[in-house]
């Protein structure tokens, strides 16, 4: 059954990539600022603004060996919106 979404926030849609190891170990990843999550007590995960309009995401405990999971400005705008409405409580 496919998860409800909040009024008014987009669905993330599933592209078919070709090459899954661009998208999650894309070049140029070891430049990009990373921050830990402000709720990360352990600093388990980071988050980086990805040139070109988008977000990505890592493991920080595997720092730069980790995959990294890329994901467009919108789908990551109705990922926090669906968390600040307790959407995944």
């Amino acid at each position: 059954m496919p998860a409800e979404t909040s009024p008014g926030v987009p669905t993330p849609t599933v592209e078919a990539h070709s090459d899954l190891a661009a998208r999650t170990n894309p070049a140029g990843a070891a430049t990009w600022t990373w921050r830990s999550a402000k709720c990360s007590t352990q600093s388990c995960v980071e988050v980086a603004d990805v040139p070109g309009d988008g977000v990505a995401i890592r493991d920080s405990k595997a720092g730069e060996t980790s995959p990294v999971l890329l994901f467009s400005a919108d789908e990551w705008s109705a990922f926090v919106t669906g968390i600040r409405a307790g959407d995944f409580d």
